[in-house]
């Protein structure tokens, strides 16, 4: 009959497999995860929610309806070359 060995009690598998890890070690590895997290977010280009008073988000930047000739009125309405936006009307 083959009786199973523990993992501390096997050679050539670096005599730690399945044993708990000590608090240091538990703290690096929570310490290690919230650094990672921090930079994946601070790394990540996610769009911001707030804009200013007088300013609404289009294609995930904060622009001003009445004046952005790119945005004239609304999000991708674009004036003309010889155009101004004012008041969020296109004028010339």
């Amino acid at each position: 009959m083959i009786v199973p060995q523990k993992a501390s009690q096997r050679d050539g598998h670096c005599g730690r497999l399945g044993r708990t890890p000590s608090r240091g070690e538990a703290a690096l590895r929570i310490y290690v995860s919230l650094i990672a997290g921090l930079v994946l977010a601070a790394c990540t280009d996610l769009p911001s929610n707030v804009c200013g008073v007088d300013e609404d988000r289009c294609d995930n930047r904060c622009v001003d309806l009445l004046s952005d000739p790119e945005n004239c009125g609304g999000c991708s309405i674009e004036c003309e070359a010889d155009e101004s936006c004012d008041d969020g009307e296109c004028v010339r």
